[in-house]
């Protein structure tokens, strides 16, 4: 235990000579909701409970015990609501989940500033607006970074061109750093669809800084899907766009640890056509990256993991669903079907599909809807592991409600 007390001497005992050492050992095991309790017993209490290396075992073992697992969901809505929901997952019963209940994100305050999710890693939920703002949300503890701004440059000589920008969010497990990565891609105005070429800055959050990549991969990316980054194994990835250079669908990924670099991956098994009668997606399931395959023609749902990370043979098919015989989906439209988690005996799938969430037995091939009260009629699920990460050095959100409440006393 001596990495979660660095920051304080194993010698110093509380009031009631306990070592630090116990103290630690102990409060490790909690929630964090329970471990927040405790930073006003004492100073030293305070002093163990922020330091880095008690919230990294802390993490640790939240991520291995699946404790304070929490669904966050990010509503779809033609008017943008300036909150969010979560639903904590009991340990208890994950057949029974309580009332969805409101949360409020940062970047918000102002009319028409949409706040959209570009992804979640340990416990840090990554936003960004319609203004280009850019934060650090750890929702469990209503604490938030927020990016400095970080101009985009065009390539010289096309000052005039257009860019679209995509976001990815992740961990980068050499240097134990959180990193936000940008790509601009810029195509002539005049020639929407011509990319000539792309920009790649990072934000460290352990330096706290922005930087241009070098780029050591192409100069020009294919299209990317307009789906959000998702990132496992201290890389992001998205699904590239088939045209008429690269015929087939791959996986793009960024690593974040090594060298900072492109790295493409094949798909198991390439759409069928693309008139989107076969939709197809990335997700991250039991650690590993998983690739979705919805069929409406079909109708049918199957996912694949790529059990060893980075080896193309280790794609592995897990389960096939026949949407029909689970009545999952009474209609073809069921492109928002998605795998969330497995449960704690790894035994069914949590799914959502349209706003509703069901657990899937893979043993018995069987469907089980979950009533959650307040969901909104459609909405984007994360699950989110509990976490203390930005407890000393974010900054705490504001909910409004509580500010009128103080204004009306």
């Amino acid at each position: 235990m001596n990495t979660i007390t660095t920051a304080v001497s194993s010698k110093r005992t509380t009031k009631s000579h306990i070592p630090i050492d116990l103290i630690a050992h102990i409060l490790c095991r909690l929630p964090v909701k329970s471990v927040l309790r405790f930073l006003c017993v004492s100073k030293s209490w305070a002093e163990l409970i922020k330091g880095l290396g008690f919230i990294k075992t802390h993490l640790k073992r939240s991520i291995n015990s699946d404790r304070d697992c929490t669904i966050i969901i990010d509503q779809i809505a033609s008017v943008p609501s300036l909150n969010f929901l979560s639903v904590f997952f009991r340990r208890d019963s994950e057949n029974c989940l309580p009332k969805a209940m409101e949360i409020y994100p940062p970047l918000q305050g102002r009319p028409k500033r949409e706040t959209t999710i570009v992804d979640y890693c340990n416990g840090l939920v990554c936003l960004h607006n319609n203004v280009k703002e850019i934060a650090l949300w750890n929702p469990l503890i209503r604490k938030y970074k927020k990016l400095p701004s970080e101009p985009v440059q065009r390539p010289s000589g096309f000052e005039d061109s257009l860019w679209s920008t995509e976001y990815a969010f992740g961990h980068d497990p050499h240097n134990d750093d959180y990193k936000v990565v940008r790509i601009a891609q810029f195509c002539e105005g005049h020639r929407p669809l011509l990319i000539i070429g792309i920009e790649v800055k990072i934000y460290s959050l352990k330096l706290q800084a922005w930087k241009k990549v070098v780029e050591q991969g192409p100069n020009i990316l294919p299209w990317i899907s307009s789906s959000p980054a998702v990132s496992t194994n201290g890389a992001a990835h998205w699904l590239t766009i088939p045209d008429r250079s690269v015929p087939g669908q791959e996986i793009l990924a960024f690593d974040f640890a090594n060298n900072e670099r492109f790295l493409f991956y094949k798909t198991p098994v390439q759409p069928i056509d693309t008139d989107d009668i076969q939709k197809t997606g990335l997700g991250v399931l039991g650690g590993c990256l998983c690739f979705v395959v919805n069929d409406c023609k079909n109708m049918c749902h199957e996912v694949w993991l790529m059990k060893e990370y980075g080896v193309e043979n280790s794609w592995t098919k897990v389960y096939k669903i026949d949407l029909r015989a689970n009545k999952i989906s009474s209609n073809s439209n069921f492109e928002f079907l998605k795998p969330l988690k497995f449960s704690r005996d790894s035994k069914k799938v949590l799914l959502e599909n349209s706003g509703n969430l069901f657990w899937y037995d893979l043993e018995k091939e069987r469907s089980k809807r979950l009533k959650v009260q307040n969901l909104p009629v459609l909405f984007r699920p994360l699950t989110s592991t509990g976490s203390l990460l930005l407890l000393d050095d974010g900054d705490s959100v504001t909910d409004p409600k509580q500010n009128k409440i103080k204004k009306s006393r």
